[in-house]
């Protein structure tokens, strides 16, 4: 990690921390909601490490990776929004995901901008 990337790695921190709680809260559910995958936000947690993994090796290539998750964060975020089931309680949590998500591509996309050090 650079200090050029540090930010970034911060965000994505975050958004894994918020997954992993996520996935708590779904464990908790799981007896009022058998229906919710609940490996899914492990997964998605998992492809933000690797995410975070690339960051140094290929900085470019982070954006794309990142819109990526954003789109699979927003499908999974629906699971729990079912009108008529009980509320799962992870909405701040998806809304914290989502804010840091938001901030890693603004990071992303400033640093793909950035010459690579030699």
């Amino acid at each position: 990690m650079t200090d050029e990337t540090q930010p970034l790695i911060q965000a994505l921190a975050r958004v894994h921390g918020s997954l992993t709680e996520i996935a708590t809260v779904w464990r908790r559910v799981s007896p009022d909601r058998p229906g919710l995958p609940l490996a899914l936000p492990l997964r998605l947690a998992g492809s933000v490490h690797d995410v975070m993994a690339a960051v140094g090796t290929d900085p470019a290539g982070t954006p794309a990776r990142l819109a990526s998750l954003e789109r699979d964060l927003a499908a999974a975020a629906t699971l729990t929004g079912v009108p008529g089931a009980p509320a799962a309680g992870d909405a701040g949590l998806w809304e914290c995901a989502r804010a840091a998500l938001a901030q890693a591509r603004e990071l992303a996309a400033c640093l793909a901008r950035l010459p690579l050090a030699s």
